[in-house]
């Protein structure tokens, strides 16, 4: 008798921790708009994930459109718009995963980090216009972003992630992708494989938990089976594009997905093909619908990447 309660005790205190370990599963994103192309996507699918668990999902970023990590660690506080007032209109926290950038909560880095409890933090590196960004500064810029969220005492179990976005693609020319993501030298910040690869590594000396979402790894490994005639509507990965750099509605599912998987360490086989609408640069256009072959090999592909990359992205 006494060893069948202990089994119910045991039982019941499983079911309390998982229950309140599916309480609010919470994201925090730096990065510019190709972050941004992930965190629209990826709202609805944690989200509904969450909900499905009995939890829900919460959410900050701080954004700043073509612009890289070295330079929002470097300017935190960005100059005053032209009205007079400071734009926080891309640093935010919130609950409402149908609200893509509340009026209200407008929080930079440096107080949303420590301020609050995070599950993840994603940093993404880029190239920048408004000043020097290289491998040095980048992985400088991580570091002290990570040792400012963890002077929150329960952030000590936040997982960190390099947010691997993409070169951009050159309209009428197949090979651009490929040839861009595995050039072998560093260009700045460019997201090529031997870039995210090293700011990892490097990072990882002194946060070695540090771990990637492989989203350009993903396009590159998409992009070679569009080309070899294995997808039924898709020749070249530029037709995830909405422009040359940024990715249309299908893209963005993508995105998501392969954070999805590398969040969560699930395959994202199964989850729906949402739609939005997004402005398009000619010749580019936005893509919505899939056939059934198509999303199960875009979404089997993710996976098959995620864990490939395991070294990188801690999935087995």
């Amino acid at each position: 008798m006494r060893s069948r309660l202990l089994r119910l005790f045991a039982i019941a205190a499983a079911a309390i921790a998982s229950a309140s370990a599916a309480e609010t599963f919470s994201a925090y994103y730096i990065g510019n708009s190709l972050s941004n192309d992930m965190y629209n996507a990826f709202r609805k699918f944690a989200s509904d994930y969450q909900a499905a668990r009995g939890g829900t999902y919460s959410w900050g970023f701080h954004f700043r459109n073509g612009t890289g990590l070295t330079w929002m660690f470097e300017n935190p506080t960005p100059p005053p718009a032209p009205d007079g007032k400071i734009d926080f209109t891309r640093s935010a926290i919130g609950l409402d995963a149908t609200s893509h950038g509340p009026a209200s909560n407008l929080v930079p880095w440096p107080v949303a980090l420590p301020g609050n409890h995070w599950d993840v933090v994603t940093m993404q590196p880029a190239r920048d216009s408004k000043g020097p960004t290289n491998l040095a500064t980048d992985m400088a810029a991580m570091n002290a972003m990570i040792a400012a969220a963890k002077t929150r005492p329960d952030n000590a179990s936040t997982r960190f992630y390099v947010y691997a976005a993409w070169p951009p693609v050159e309209y009428g020319d197949p090979a651009s992708y490929q040839r861009l993501y595995l050039a072998p030298a560093h260009d700045g910040s460019l997201p090529t494989r031997k870039f995210i690869a090293d700011l990892a590594d490097s990072v990882r000396k002194t946060n070695p938990s540090v771990a990637v979402i492989p989203v350009g790894e993903v396009l590159f490994a998409l992009d070679e089976k569009m080309r070899a005639g294995k997808f039924e509507g898709f020749t070249s990965i530029q037709q995830l594009h909405r422009d040359a750099v940024h990715l249309n509605s299908v893209g963005e599912n993508v995105a998501a997905w392969t954070a999805f998987a590398t969040f969560f360490k699930k395959s994202p086989v199964g989850l729906p093909n949402e739609t939005r609408g997004n402005g398009t640069v000619a010749p580019f256009t936005n893509v919505t619908a899939l056939s059934a072959p198509d999303l199960q090999l875009m979404q089997q592909t993710i996976w098959d990447v995620v864990k490939q990359q395991g070294k990188y992205t801690n999935v087995p």
